[in-house]
């Protein structure tokens, strides 16, 4: 009885003391702690529910509400250039727009209203909605050939903005050099 106590106490002390040694797997590999950093950061996706609903969400005030949806449109033009705006009425009667903006390039931003930006009764909207490297110029200027330049004419003053489609003058800048500029 002894003999099974004393080698019952042998063998716990055998199994608890142990040690064993951790492997990495084969597949992880050594990791530096700039590389690791740079593989672990997530990607942040531009897309129209991120610049759109995403950045209203963040930007609405306590006390603000949508009062109502002014402008929803999708617009390709200029061969492979696409622009998403919502431009919406906000509580107060502000007006903000948000969109999706990518080039022919495949650059894609968010893009929103500059300070510029403004509504004129029953003609349209007219500024600049500014994203990261792509810029889109509404109403306000022409294209002498070389650059734009201030408009005089009623027709590109203001953007009215359908569905899928446009009237009045659009320029669309990536990286500050003009990629397209058409007037419907």
């Amino acid at each position: 009885m002894k003999a099974l106590l004393i080698l019952t106490l042998v063998l716990t002390v055998t199994a608890c003391g142990k040690k064993g040694v951790v492997m990495e797997p084969s597949s992880m590999g050594v990791v530096d702690s700039l590389t690791g950093k740079k593989d672990f950061e997530f990607q942040k996706v531009v897309n129209e529910v991120n610049c759109i609903d995403d950045m209203l969400k963040a930007e609405l005030g306590e006390k603000e509400t949508i009062k109502k949806v002014l402008t929803d449109s999708d617009i390709n033009y200029c061969n492979g250039l696409r622009v998403r705006v919502k431009i919406f009425k906000i509580s107060g009667d502000k007006i903000r727009a948000y969109g999706f903006a990518e080039s022919s390039s495949g650059k894609s931003s968010c893009i929103k209203d500059g300070s510029d930006f403004n509504k004129a009764l029953f003609r349209g909207y007219e500024g600049t909605l500014h994203g990261d490297g792509i810029t889109i110029s509404l109403g306000g200027h022409t294209y002498n050939g070389t650059k734009l330049i201030k408009s005089d004419g009623r027709k590109t003053k203001y953007v009215d903005f359908d569905i899928a489609s446009f009237s009045g003058e659009m320029g669309f800048f990536e990286n500050n050099k003009l990629k397209c500029w058409a007037t419907n």
